[in-house]
């Protein structure tokens, strides 16, 4: 009998956990997935938070006798989360390696050193480690990680105050922080939103009026040319955007984009079984609502825990499709 070729292949995905597990609380505080952090418990590996996860679908399951709604949010998947993302990564890399090249200590940067940041303000105000952890299927919760510190930029001579250096994490969504003191939050899409020039509006910005002068005189037999002029040259030479607040900025658009949103209503003698949509998940971040309610033996009605899974999608990056923030 001919020997078998049991070679692995250099084209082989990694072996990966791809159905997460989590259980939501009822709260009317939002919580929060991080993917990345998620995929390190349960695979016993490293991931970067910079990552846009691929994610096929999620699946609610719910008690009997329960209602409420479900909201499944993400960062947009837009040029400015992208570009936002970038930026703020850069100069968060930029700072740390001239103050270790300064001090000629390359070699102690942490092995892990990583860019991770909040998805909002309402996400940089949740518990420690702020993102649910994982369960596996008979409800036994992972153990946290070890260390999973969102990343901190230093702002010397904050506010204009020589020698007052302060410390910020980041987010992406809406505004800085409004909690006073130290360790608050600081935007980067405001922040990139202020790094940057505007376009020209309108556009074309003409010195004068094309639609009056020699050359339109000269030729404008039927007295028409004027208002047709008029109309190519002032139509729509504005922006189809709002030129100074950038989509996700304080205001515009602060708010997380939506996946799926779902209201049900369970029976009293079986589990609820729903499904919603997937998508990209910029940063593996997802905001989580859930204002679900059981009620049993007609007494009044008390807030419920859901367990919601999350199906992740084989890929080639370390047994996931997930590719980096700088390609998004």
């Amino acid at each position: 009998m001919a020997k078998r070729n049991y070679r692995k292949s250099s084209k082989k995905i990694q072996n990966a956990v791809y159905t997460a597990r989590f259980t939501i609380p009822s709260s009317s505080s939002p919580t929060y997935l991080d993917l990345s952090a998620a995929a390190c418990i349960l695979n016993r590996r490293f991931y970067r938070q910079g990552l846009q996860w691929a994610v096929s679908g999620f699946t609610l399951i719910a008690p009997t006798s329960t209602s409420g709604t479900i909201e499944i949010k993400k960062l947009p998947t837009n040029w400015v989360v992208s570009n936002a993302w970038e930026k703020g990564m850069r100069a968060w890399m930029r700072q740390q390696n001239e103050a270790l090249e300064q001090a000629s200590s390359q070699s102690v940067k942490g092995k892990f050193n990583d860019f991770k940041i909040f998805a909002d303000e309402a996400h940089f105000g949740t518990p420690v480690p702020h993102f649910l952890l994982p369960k596996d299927g008979d409800d036994n919760t992972f153990k946290p990680p070890q260390e999973w510190l969102h990343s901190v930029v230093a702002v010397p001579n904050d506010d204009g105050n020589v020698g007052s250096t302060v410390k910020y994490r980041l987010h992406m969504m809406g505004d800085d922080t409004a909690i006073v003191g130290s360790n608050n939050s600081r935007s980067l899409i405001k922040a990139y939103q202020e790094s940057r020039s505007v376009p020209q509006s309108p556009d074309p910005s003409s010195p004068g009026n094309a639609s009056i002068g020699l050359y339109v005189d000269m030729f404008n037999d039927g007295m028409a040319d004027t208002e047709i002029i008029a109309n190519a040259e002032f139509r729509n030479d504005e922006l189809p955007y709002d030129q100074d607040e950038y989509p996700g900025s304080k205001n515009n658009g602060a708010g997380m984009e939506l996946v799926d949103t779902m209201s049900y209503n369970t029976g009293v003698t079986s589990l609820g079984k729903f499904h919603l949509n997937g998508g990209s998940f910029p940063c593996g971040l997802v905001k989580l609502s859930n204002d679900s309610e059981q009620t049993v033996d007609g007494g009044l009605p008390q807030p419920v825990s859901v367990d919601l899974l999350v199906h992740l999608v084989p890929g080639s990056h370390r047994g996931y499709m997930a590719e980096s923030m700088v390609d998004m």
